[in-house]
């Protein structure tokens, strides 16, 4: 079967099906979110955490207990047991368990403190792309991995164990490193699915579905062959650029509304999905705003995601005509030339930030030092 029978496939088969368990997915992360917020864990009591066994009649709404119980909607459980919680209740009695625990012997309240650092610093840090802190994790990798789809279902395609993660890797000819930490699979498991026009505005849980179902039917196929290179892409909107039109203004104003109707935009509004910098949400209103500009860009860094910042058109200009910037934490850099009632009616303060990838901070180094307007 070919590489875009495959994809027909699936679509009459299962599509209709993976995106309604899909909606049911981020409802279910959505609301667990609310009910166990990242800022509240570290506060979290320890009959609010505790698994606790389902009975048929009373069910426990503690956080174990809602994972194991309902967020096999986001990804099967597998052969995993209650004990990668750490800290459990099978019965009347609460068991510590696993060797990152072991140092603690019947000291249930220290064991849980421990747990509820671990946990807040793992998710607090991956919300700041520093997926290092995966590895330098000691809770259990399935507990670990099955906190960060939960937590972050734009960010991850949804599957928490390493061995089911490298299959679907496999089904569609995502290489990978086995030493390396599994976090980089997934992700270059969602940037190739955002390389594929045919499939790149499925969100993280069909995805899933469709690598599950390859799998299932022992069906793997040639990813790469479904992948638009960009960089050739770029090259093709530069020369069709260069026979209409000459350098300057003019030119620059058509690349803004070509690569706004092209997959660049499409990839920024599947990183961001609102304003990088106040929040406005209606994707009509939302621009792909290239941090350094196309005019300097080499044709690798044209379209590169990294490279891009989705804003409001109040906040684009302002971007784009060097009037804020970003230091590498993120944190605005607002120029001299924006007077302090002017910064009231733009709408810009000195406490905005934005969410930077690492790729994304030498671009910006670029734009303070060649766009940003520094008297």
């Amino acid at each position: 079967m070919s590489e875009f029978n495959s994809i027909k496939k699936f679509e009459q088969e299962c599509l209709e099906d993976a995106k309604k368990r899909s909606k049911e997915a981020f409802s279910f992360a959505s609301e667990f979110q609310k009910a166990f917020p990242i800022e509240q864990i570290k506060t979290m009591k320890l009959e609010d955490y505790l698994y606790v066994p389902y009975d048929g009649y009373n069910p426990s709404n503690s956080f174990c207990s809602r994972i194991w119980r309902e967020a096999g909607i986001m990804s099967s459980k597998g052969n995993i047991r209650p004990n990668i919680f750490g800290i459990f209740k099978p019965n009347s009695h609460i068991s510590i368990y696993g060797k990152y625990l072991e140092s603690f012997g019947d000291d249930v309240e220290g064991a849980f403190e421990f747990l509820k650092n671990v946990i807040f610093t793992l998710l607090t840090e991956v919300g700041h792309d520093n997926y290092e802190a995966i590895r330098e994790c000691s809770i259990n990798r399935a507990f670990r991995y099955k906190l960060l789809e939960i937590y972050y279902p734009e960010k991850f395609v949804h599957v928490h164990t390493e061995g089911t993660l490298n299959a679907y890797c496999d089904c569609v000819g995502v290489s990978y490193d086995p030493n390396e930490e599994q976090v980089y699979r997934n992700l270059a498991l969602a940037k190739w699915r955002d390389s594929v026009p045919e499939i790149r505005d499925w969100d993280n849980s069909v995805l899933m579905y469709f690598c599950d179902w390859l799998w299932r039917k022992n069906i793997k196929i040639d990813g790469s062959a479904l992948v638009v290179d960009t960089t050739e892409l770029a090259l093709k909107v530069e020369e069709e650029l260069n026979q209409t039109l000459t350098e300057g203004v003019e030119k620059q104003a058509v690349v803004k509304v070509r690569v706004n109707q092209g997959i660049f935009r499409d990839l920024l509004l599947k990183k961001y999905d609102k304003c990088c910098i106040c929040g406005v949400n209606n994707s009509r209103l939302l621009i792909a705003s290239h941090i350094k500009p196309w005019c300097d860009c080499e044709p690798a860094e044209k379209l590169d995601v990294d490279n891009g910042f989705l804003m409001c058109p109040n906040h684009d200009r302002l971007f784009d005509q060097g009037f804020i910037s970003f230091d590498d934490n993120g944190k605005i850099i607002i120029s001299d030339d924006i007077d302090a009632t002017n910064r009231i009616f733009l709408n810009v303060t000195e406490k905005m930030t934005v969410q930077l990838s690492e790729g994304s901070k030498k671009y910006l180094a670029y734009h303070r030092d060649n766009v940003f307007l520094n008297d």
